[in-house]
């Protein structure tokens, strides 16, 4: 306010209007270069905002794929449960049938070998064990059947290896292997055979 010409301790009429006019002037330009601030703010707010909102949506997007995926793969796997049990069920019918089917053509025909037929029963009950995790549920007339089954046919084979162990025991004799009664041309020839 130096600037001011003093006359009488008053300021003249002029200069308290320039004065004025220059502070408005400056008052204005600073309101109005707030104004454009806030204004970009409140833009860059409703930018926020948006992005905000689209970050929710895709996250809610998101949980939802996420969700029906593992609804997806626990179907799955149920499906596949039932599928294996069914199988399974079908793999051991099999056995059973066929294994009725031998014995029944071993008597018409008096055949005294069937190892072919244990053995597959022997194979299904591995094949069952190796798969039963992944079965919940099964058929619980089928299951009694073939445990009978197996069972039967572990008898039949501990007593086919007792039998085939007191042949052997008969068969050879370490005192006749010491003391040789045949020739050894004789022995020879059999060794060859």
């Amino acid at each position: 306010m130096s600037n001011f010409l003093k006359a009488k301790k008053y300021y003249t009429r002029k200069e308290l209007d320039e004065y004025v006019t220059k502070l408005m002037t400056n008052t204005e330009v600073t309101l109005m270069e707030q104004r454009e601030r806030i204004l970009e703010l409140k833009q860059e707010n409703a930018a926020l905002v948006s992005e905000i909102a689209q970050r929710k949506k895709l996250e809610k997007d998101e949980k939802k794929a996420s969700q029906k995926a593992s609804r997806t793969a626990t179907a799955i796997i149920e499906d596949t449960k039932r599928k294996c049990a069914k199988e399974l069920l079908k793999v051991k019918e099999f056995a059973l049938a066929w294994h009725a089917q031998f014995e029944e053509l071993a008597k018409k025909y008096k055949i005294k070998e069937t190892t072919l037929a244990d053995k597959l029963v022997i194979e299904t009950d591995a094949i069952s064990k190796q798969y039963s995790s992944y079965v919940d549920e099964s058929d619980k007339t089928i299951d009694k059947r073939f445990s009978t089954l197996l069972a039967r046919v572990k008898e039949k084979r501990k007593a086919d290896a007792v039998e085939e162990s007191k042949k052997i025991e008969e068969a050879f004799s370490i005192e006749e292997a010491l003391n040789p009664v045949d020739p050894l041309d004789a022995i020879l020839k059999d060794l060859l055979k």
